[in-house]
């Protein structure tokens, strides 16, 4: 009777000793989850910060060009396969107040392999885009959408114009790098 007793209070004392450490790890997990996603968070308001700084710093070097677009200059941007991708302009209209109107003129595709013979039908939108922008407004849009098939891989060049009271304020000229994403990747990003 005696060594059961003994047995049951040893097994107990082990659970609690289980349970401890477990409660341990579990607040530790929370603790480092709660640090790596206020570290995150923190990472990206710096981005934001940063990335809203190089918008204007846009605008003021830009000269007269009031619509700025992701694809814009030396640097081409990753554009996944297999996924509709949106192209984001934008407007800074320091006057007018008018309505802007995105075209898309010409989508091409290098190299001419997989789907690309049918690039045109990568626009998800083949109307016009209209976007309202106030006097001294800056406004970011998504001005194209693209439906760019799993199947490819390489480069493609946009080319489109803005208008703005039927007078062309910009013509935009845009060059993505498109990737196959694996599974994994797109499941997580």
């Amino acid at each position: 009777m005696l060594s059961r007793k003994k047995a049951a209070f040893e097994m107990s004392i082990t659970t609690i000793v289980i349970l401890v450490i477990a409660m341990t790890m579990l607040i530790l997990g929370i603790v480092l989850i709660r640090s790596i996603m206020c570290g995150a968070m923190g990472l990206t308001q710096d981005i934001n910060e940063k990335v809203r700084g190089q918008i204007n710093k846009f605008f003021t070097e830009g000269g007269d060009v009031p619509v700025h677009c992701v694809g814009e200059g030396s640097d081409a941007p990753l554009m996944p396969a297999g996924r509709t991708n949106y192209i984001m302009c934008t407007i800074k209209d320091p006057s007018s107040g008018k309505e802007v109107t995105f075209t898309l003129d010409k989508i091409t595709y290098y190299p001419k392999v997989g789907d690309s013979d049918r690039v045109d039908d990568w626009a998800r939108d083949k109307e016009d885009k209209k976007v309202n922008i106030g006097i001294n407004q800056e406004l970011t849009v998504k001005a194209y959408a693209l439906n760019v098939p799993a199947n490819v891989d390489g480069t493609v060049n946009i080319q489109g114009k803005a208008t703005q009271g039927g007078q062309t304020i910009a013509y935009i000229d845009l060059d993505f790098t498109v990737k196959k994403v694996s599974g994994l990747q797109n499941a997580m990003c």
